[in-house]
């Protein structure tokens, strides 16, 4: 199993969030998750703060998508991905 990124950090009923692994900075409150994948330990979220996006001229195309590494806005560590751009309409390999 990978290592995880992001960890699940339960306060309180009313303040539970995802940090980063390396440095502890609140990433994203665990309401703001629209999928968890609990083998590959992936999260989905629909917003979430103290990040770095790469710039868009480092962006990497993966077949019907574009994607920009995302990493801690404190420490740097590599956190995952966020999808940039999606190909809509009908494609070979789509």
């Amino acid at each position: 199993m990978e290592k995880r990124f992001i960890v699940r950090y339960d306060q309180t009923l009313d303040s539970n969030f995802y940090m980063c692994r390396g440095c502890r900075t609140d990433i994203a409150l665990i309401k703001d998750s629209i999928l968890t994948h609990k083998r590959f330990g992936a999260v989905l979220l629909k917003h979430a703060d103290n990040l770095v996006i790469e710039n868009p001229e480092d962006y990497v195309d993966i077949v019907c998508i574009t994607v920009a590494f995302v990493y801690c806005g404190e420490c740097t560590m590599y956190l995952g991905w966020k999808c940039v751009d999606i190909v809509d309409g009908p494609s070979d390999l789509c």
